[in-house]
């Protein structure tokens, strides 16, 4: 492009005043104007106030100035708007998240913890949860009960003090621990079990910090150049298990499960149905009984060498009609039908064919509970495994049980935590006569200690049940000397008894269930721990247990 040559300027009066000459007009040819002006020509003329004017000759030859209309836009006077104060929203309510416990949430566990329905316990002093969150407050869900223990609570290393989970009554998804007012940022929490404690959920005023989650974190793409198909995994995680059949009881650690729902019951002895009856107390309406008395429960029910099949398939069908499960006792190891307890490999074919028999029959029966080795038989891990697991290796639907009666009757804590400890048995026994005490008796603590492995031996870690409690009792009581723990009391007390005893057994975590012993058809006489089908008091009792605690399975 070629420089422009700037405007020249010229001075100029007109009228007095003063103007200088900035540009000429140029005619349509384009020619520069000289001399003369006509009278479509003109000069462009500036005032010193800046302001421009054309010169122009009209038709009679008058000179006219005629001011330019300025080509800028003449931008209008801006208005100031009075500034309207900020409005101020209301506060949202801060955003809360909710962890829930079980493995493989935002929590990670050290030490020895469960899984149940909807949470995660322990029964390991010094087992920990921790988790981390990004927020101000976090409130801590759990059960409370009499026979949990506090934990301690930390942020951020800082002790904020302890759970309130031991307590009665006993109360599932509680809140157990509150820590508020925390500054907003990264925490750490650490809760550290005193002992048995059970962990729900936790509620946060804020979200878990990224990367702790479950699925917070996407997995690093392959840096892998080949195309060849991946290599097999070797980890050593194992597969989940396949799901248990519907209406199947299962264990889950120390607990029993059905259906994926935490599983406890009340039941009878139902002794007299047959096994080892007379002909006074024996119940002859199998149907009648189930009906009347026993539904929705679940019966210990002896089914000895040599029992008439024909009437076992009457009781399991009744039992099942009315919603009522079974426990199968195989053997009775006092040797009240079939052989006393001698279950060696020499004598195995004694064992072998009535096993086969029974087995076989109801193993695809969910109305079956649990098989039942034997009626207190002695803590023989041999025999458990030898029997136990012949009935694992044809059944793979049910549960077995040990059917032992208590530590201070047979070979004490080590024999029972030996025999326990048999992989062919998964539910623990104890039977117990304290007539006096309006509760959990106190050999149960022992049983207790040695499943949680809080007595310093190995923890078992299985279930148990109290396959027999009876209280000695008669229409108006008296009839024996009563001592701390054994007497005769009346149909009322039994029935106060009967409802202390069960909760103090249930409410125990490790307690899958009980069983009165026993019920029979008529009025024995005297004191006995039998249950009459007359003792209306007693048997509303178990009744109301078996609502209650089935309600809380």
């Amino acid at each position: 492009m070629q420089n422009q040559k700037p405007r020249r300027r010229w001075p100029f009066a007109l009228g007095g005043a003063t103007f200088t000459a900035v540009a000429l007009a140029v005619t349509p040819a384009g020619a520069a104007v000289s001399g003369l002006i006509g009278p479509t020509q003109g000069v462009i003329l500036e005032a010193p106030n800046g302001t421009r004017h054309t010169l122009s000759v009209d038709d009679a030859g008058k000179i006219l100035t005629t001011p330019q209309k300025s080509t800028t836009p003449t931008t209008p006077p801006t208005t100031t708007k009075p500034t309207a104060a900020p409005t101020t929203a209301p506060a949202k309510p801060a955003a809360t998240t909710t962890v829930q416990a079980e493995t493989g949430s935002a929590f990670t566990y050290a030490g020895n913890w469960e899984s149940g329905a909807s949470d995660e316990f322990t029964h390991q002093s010094g087992a920990t949860a921790v988790l981390k969150f990004t927020g101000t407050r976090v409130v801590l869900h759990g059960t409370v009960d009499a026979h949990h223990a506090n934990a301690t609570v930390t942020v951020d290393g800082k002790v904020l003090g302890r759970t309130t989970s031991q307590g009665s009554p006993r109360a599932e998804g509680a809140v157990v621990f509150t820590a508020g007012g925390l500054a907003d940022g990264n925490h750490t929490l650490v809760l550290t079990a005193g002992g048995t404690f059970s962990l729900d959920k936790a509620v946060i005023t804020g979200t878990v910090v990224p990367g702790t989650g479950p699925t917070s974190s996407a997995p690093k793409p392959s840096t892998s150049t080949t195309s060849s198909a991946p290599k097999p995994s070797t980890s050593t995680t194992t597969s989940p298990a396949t799901p248990a059949k519907k209406g199947f009881v299962t264990r889950s650690g120390s607990r029993l499960m059905l259906d994926g729902q935490p599983y406890k019951y009340v039941g009878y002895n139902a002794i007299n149905l047959f096994g080892c009856t007379n002909g006074t107390r024996q119940l002859t309406d199998p149907e009648g009984y189930y009906k009347n008395v026993a539904a929705g429960m679940t019966d210990r029910l002896w089914v000895m060498p040599g029992e008439d099949m024909a009437a076992v398939d009457r009781a399991v069908a009744a039992a099942k009609a009315n919603d009522a499960k079974l426990i199968i006792t195989l053997f009775d190891a006092l040797g009240c039908k079939g052989p006393k307890w001698d279950a060696t490999k020499a004598n195995w074919g004694t064992y072998k064919s009535h096993v086969d028999k029974v087995v076989n029959r109801y193993k695809d029966s969910p109305t079956i509970m649990a098989w039942e080795i034997a009626n207190e038989p002695p803590n023989d891990r041999a025999g458990f495994d030898l029997i136990g697991g012949h009935i694992k290796s044809l059944d793979k639907n049910h549960l077995v049980a040990s059917g032992t009666s208590s530590t201070w009757s047979d070979s004490g804590i080590a024999g029972f935590r030996s025999a326990a400890l048999s992989p062919h048995v998964d539910i623990l026994s104890m039977h117990e006569y304290d007539t006096m005490v309006p509760g959990a008796s106190p050999h149960t603590d022992r049983h207790v200690k040695a499943i949680r492995g809080t007595d310093g031996g190995q923890a078992i870690n299985k279930p148990i049940i109290i396959g027999e409690f009876g209280i000695d009792a008669s229409p108006t009581g008296g009839g024996r000397g009563q001592t701390a723990n054994n007497g005769c009391v009346s149909f009322a007390q039994r029935a106060t008894l009967i409802r202390q005893k069960t909760d103090g057994y249930l409410s125990i975590p490790e307690v899958a269930g009980v069983n009165y012993w026993s019920v029979g058809r008529a009025d024995i006489g005297g004191c006995d721990s039998y249950m009459s089908l007359n003792d209306k008091q007693g048997l509303d009792a178990m009744k109301a247990a078996s609502a209650k605690w089935s309600d809380n399975r």
